[in-house]
């Protein structure tokens, strides 16, 4: 900030009075005013302008203090200036906007009635008396160049203005960078202009994290009339284009062909990490929807099931066995079979559905990605489904990266797997389309999928038959029971271990989380032994909801 001697107005109080003086009938007169005068030299030394830009500017801000625009005919007017002035005052509000200290809006008919904000830099500058807020960002990066080149398509496509000029400072920029190794690839590529601004489009938002960008974002900027934007729409569809042909762009047609969505190709996305460029959080939305569990952070542990589940369950670790799946799966291609591997864990809650997918990944090393499916639901249309999509498209590229494959895990899927329904409201449409996309998906799928679900009598018949293994996972028998309470409470004698088992109608789950209770309650405490009657009175507490007591058929008794 800068330092004022007492008494001193600020120099915002300086624009204020360079702004009102405009509207003073005798403009020089009022000028003469030895306050008016300071002040016209603050604002002039603090932006470095000429007077008639000093006047502009002035005018601008204290507008957009109100959250007002202004126009290049608006200015001209109040600054009393004739026609001719129109083309500098426009000129000067397009450079203040290519540097980021205006913005286009309110969109007039023609270039003279094209409105103009003052942005928040501009007015925090002013505010703070901040010369460094004036700045613009230095391209050094790849990153910048990349945002520069996003910014300038948006900007011409607030502006409607014609798409040349859009080329040439692209062009310009690319001259002034080109030792970059970033500009070099990029005019190595030798694509046309529209390509060209339409790849560092789709490259920016994909960066962001964003996936599915519609073409019609980016062309109203790149081809605002109608008939080249039609022939470059067809162009895209018909996959003709190198931009296309040669992966830095795939493309995907919705809706008959009215909708196109465009995604960074495999081509583009590898030159990625060459240039230091990281697609942020693989989208923080899509982070939410995936969790990653490394297979090094699992604790082992000896799973114990009844003989039927203990042999399904044996034969999913023999196959997922690294050395033993890719023989599987290359048989299977080779007998025109789909390579993927879907299996289902279903079953009451508490009998291991979920601990055994995650021994499956330790003992064969491979990293769990864990769907939140709550995350996937989204309020606005169509992009609920697009989530389902970027699961798989996700799954896909870190399939590529990792060995041994991952496991992609739908862990309590009840709410995706349930049967469709008839379409009363849009929430019905919208689960309708994501489980559409979901057997789309499951059907050419060629890694790992494991369900998990406490209902599989809701299951829809068109997911059930896409399952390759389905494991059901039934409560466990007396003599399981037996086993783990005598693992995890090794000082109880086998009488008491069948008696507990016998007593107590807890799962495997339950046992074990009474286990980490009980030496909680040991460190707390250290009362001694551990006996039944001890651990049938913290049993108790496993319960939510006390058991209810069926009532004996009879006379109720007054």
């Amino acid at each position: 900030m800068h330092d004022t001697i007492q008494n001193e107005p600020s120099l915002l109080e300086c624009v204020d009075t360079v702004k009102n003086g405009l509207g003073d009938n005798d403009t020089d007169q009022a000028m003469d005013n030895a306050r008016s005068a300071v002040a016209m030299e603050r604002v002039r030394r603090f932006f470095g302008c000429s007077e008639e830009k000093a006047k502009i500017l002035s005018l601008a801000i204290m507008e957009g203090f109100e959250s007002n625009a202004v126009n290049p005919e608006g200015i001209r007017q109040a600054l009393k200036l004739p026609l001719g002035g129109l083309k500098r005052i426009e000129s000067f509000l397009r450079s203040l906007s290519r540097i980021g200290l205006m913005k286009p809006k309110n969109r007039g008919r023609s270039s003279l009635t094209q409105g103009y904000e003052a942005t928040p830099n501009l007015l925090e500058a002013v505010f703070h008396e901040t010369r460094s807020l004036l700045k613009t960002k230095a391209i050094e990066h790849a990153a910048d160049l990349i945002q520069k080149m996003f910014q300038l398509v948006e900007y011409y496509k607030a502006l409607r203005w014609h798409h040349a000029e859009l080329f040439d400072e692209m062009k310009s920029l690319h001259r002034k960078h080109r030792k970059m190794p970033f500009v070099s690839w990029m005019m190595g590529l030798h694509l046309s202009d529209p390509e060209r601004c339409c790849l560092y489009y789709v490259m920016y938002k994909r960066l962001q994290g964003e996936v599915d960008i519609d073409l019609n974002d980016v062309d109203k900027a790149i081809l605002p009339h109608p008939r080249e934007r039609f022939n470059f729409h067809r162009d895209v569809i018909a996959g003709t284009l190198p931009m296309v042909t040669s992966g830095l762009i795939t493309v995907e047609t919705h809706l008959g062909g009215r909708l196109i969505e465009l995604n960074l190709g495999p081509s583009a996305e590898s030159k990625l990490p060459e240039f230091e460029l990281r697609i942020r959080s693989e989208n923080a939305r899509e982070a939410s929807m995936l969790e990653r569990v490394s297979h090094k952070n699992i604790h082992r542990k000896q799973l114990l099931f009844d003989t039927v589940l203990s042999g399904q369950v044996d034969s999913m670790f023999r196959l997922l066995a690294p050395e033993r799946l890719p023989q599987v799966q290359e048989k299977l291609v080779s007998q025109g079979m789909n390579a993927g591997i879907l299996a289902i864990f279903h079953g009451v809650p508490g009998s291991g559905k979920t601990e055994t997918v995650l021994q499956l990944a330790a003992e064969t090393g491979r990293d769990i990605y864990r769907v939140n499916i709550a995350g996937i639901r989204n309020k606005y249309v169509g992009e609920s489904e697009k989530g389902v999509r970027s699961i798989f498209e996700q799954y896909r590229k870190l399939s590529m990266g990792n060995s041994p494959m991952p496991i992609l895990l739908f862990n309590e899927a009840d709410a995706i797997l349930g049967k469709r329904i008839a379409v009363n409201n849009s929430v019905d449409q919208m689960n309708n389309s994501m489980q559409n996309i979901l057997l789309e998906e499951m059907e050419g799928f060629q890694g790992i999928f494991i369900a998990t679900t406490n209902l599989a009598v809701h299951l829809d018949d068109a997911f059930e038959r896409r399952f390759t293994y389905k494991l059901r996972f039934t409560k466990a028998g007396d003599d399981v029971k037996k086993t783990l309470w005598t693992r995890y409470f090794p000082t109880l004698t086998e009488a008491e271990a069948i008696g507990l088992s016998q007593e107590l109608d807890l799962s495997p789950a339950q046992i074990e989380n009474l286990k980490k209770r009980w030496e909680i309650h040991q460190i707390l405490f250290e009362d001694g032994r551990m006996d039944p009657t001890s651990l049938k009175a913290l049993a108790e507490q496993e319960f939510l909801k006390p058991k209810e007591v069926k009532p004996t058929i009879g006379f109720r008794q007054r």
